[in-house]
């Protein structure tokens, strides 16, 4: 049971760079994708402490599957910033728990992983918190809808799973997870770099570069380095566990990031700030209830 603990461990990294990203993108720039490029430009910066270890070729059927993963994550990863952008960091949070749903079927499509009816009921509850975290109450109109932080979650989680599955089927088959973490730490960079060959963006990144002072990149290398560790971990998760399982977990994170999100609203509004009334702060309560819930469910014995 040692991959809960390293999942728990990502998790809780996660929830500050999660923190730390919508900080970023509220306040200090505007434009998501230079912002995702630049978040994994500055991976490259932590490529020397891979000198300390050996590496290993595992084939070409490995590698591609590496890059496949590496691809699918970094699709993910623009989905949920474009969310971060729009959304207050506790909704994205607790719809992080979309993430087993998506495990279920691929991972049983794909690896042929079947769970049991506990854990079945456990992922139904998930997923009547994920639609409630995802609902925003407006009171002047008096009217409650899914978020477009929803749907662009919908849309990360999805390619996150589908990361997860590929990972887990490379890491059944014989990749070491320090390896793994460490081709994609040399492959994540790479792929940010491909978009300077676009003239679009190189002028959307001329525009903004002005807001990356050396604070904001100092701030985006901690995340990095936070980030990559966490990645490392959730690799190693991953290797051990059953990825719906691992994904469930998400219920902790969204627990450490709604309570730092509060903290933040009342003592440091300046640096987030989230909605305060009565009855969104509910409907965020019943859906962090109910994570808390699915969670105790999959581990109680029956």
């Amino acid at each position: 049971m040692s991959w809960i603990f390293y999942a728990l461990g990502a998790r809780f990294l996660w929830a500050w760079t999660n923190i730390a990203d919508k900080y970023i993108l509220t306040n200090k720039v505007k434009n998501p994708l230079v912002y995702l490029v630049m978040g994994f430009l500055v991976d490259g910066v932590l490529i020397p402490i891979w000198f300390f270890f050996d590496f290993f070729w595992y084939g070409w059927l490995n590698f591609w599957l590496i890059v496949l993963a590496s691809i699918l994550f970094f699709i993910a990863t623009f989905f949920y910033i474009l969310a971060m952008q729009r959304e207050e960091v506790s909704r994205i949070n607790l719809l992080w728990n979309l993430m087993p749903l998506h495990g279920l079927w691929l991972s049983w499509i794909f690896l042929g992983e079947v769970l049991e009816p506990k854990q079945l009921v456990a992922l139904f509850i998930l997923l009547v918190g994920s639609i409630l975290a995802g609902l925003h109450l407006n009171i002047q109109k008096e009217k409650i809808k899914l978020t477009s932080g929803f749907w662009l979650m919908l849309i990360s989680t999805l390619f996150f799973v589908g990361c997860d599955v590929v990972t887990r089927y490379v890491t059944k088959h014989g990749v070491v997870a320090l390896q793994m973490a460490g081709y994609q730490l040399f492959i994540l960079p790479v792929l940010a770099g491909l978009f300077f060959f676009f003239k679009k963006f190189r002028r959307q990144f001329a525009l903004e570069k002005k807001s990356y002072t050396w604070q904001v990149l100092l701030l985006l290398v901690i995340i990095a380095l936070l980030s990559r560790t966490g990645v490392f971990l959730n690799i190693k998760a991953i290797s051990q566990g059953h990825i719906s399982l691992i994904n469930v977990l998400e219920g902790a994170q969204s627990i450490m990031v709604f309570v730092l999100a509060i903290l933040l609203t009342l003592l440091a509004p300046k640096y987030i700030k989230e909605e305060w009334d009565k009855k969104n702060l509910l409907l965020k309560l019943m859906a962090l209830i109910l994570m808390v819930v699915g969670i105790v469910v999959l581990n109680v014995k029956w």
